[in-house]
């Protein structure tokens, strides 16, 4: 995992629509690129997961990605404490999940 600046804007805009499917996920403070092309994003109260592509999207269009995928993005939020008791193997099913769902959407959107 490395700290990155990469996609910045686009991290916090996915956070600040996620924050509207879940008011528990905090102030962005960091975000860190994994290897499968997704972000670890700590924030204030604790981490979720943001696909790259959906990041990088959400620089260049505002409206992209739909609603349905930041819903998905905001249901990866764990709160510090619930980080800690998960097994890993949990987190990556969870990353997973999220990955695939978003690549079908990616997909559907790309076909029109």
């Amino acid at each position: 995992m490395r700290k990155t600046n990469e996609h910045y804007n686009g991290v916090k805009k996915v956070i600040r629509r996620a924050r509207t499917y879940n008011n528990d996920i905090g102030r962005y403070k960091a975000h860190y690129e994994v290897e499968d092309n997704t972000y670890y994003v700590e924030v204030s109260t604790g981490a979720l997961l943001i696909p790259k592509e959906v990041a990088m999207s959400q620089e260049i269009v505002e409206i992209w990605p739909q609603p349905s995928v930041i819903f998905e993005i905001s249901k990866t939020f764990k709160t510090y404490e619930a980080l800690s008791e998960k097994p890993i193997e949990a987190r990556a099913e969870t990353k997973i999940n999220l990955l695939i769902f978003v690549k079908q959407q990616l997909s559907r959107i790309l076909s029109f």
